[in-house]
């Protein structure tokens, strides 16, 4: 009674296996990993450079970057 949803072209069954879709899953989940690191050394960076520009105004010294 399990009937396969098939293409009308050459009887091959539609859709995705399971590992197909974890393999997708892994994938995104591995590109936001790094993408979430990124963002988090960017923004420490931009910290640390406020930081060092005050440094460099308290003592009167023009940053040249």
């Amino acid at each position: 009674m399990s009937k396969k949803i098939t293409s009308n072209i050459d009887n091959k069954p539609l859709g995705f296996t399971i590992v197909e879709l974890l393999i997708v899953i892994v994938i995104i989940g591995i590109l936001a990993a790094i993408v979430i690191v990124s963002y988090i050394g960017l923004s420490y960076t931009k910290q640390n450079m406020k930081h060092i520009q005050q440094q460099w105004m308290q003592i009167n010294v023009q940053p040249t970057l």
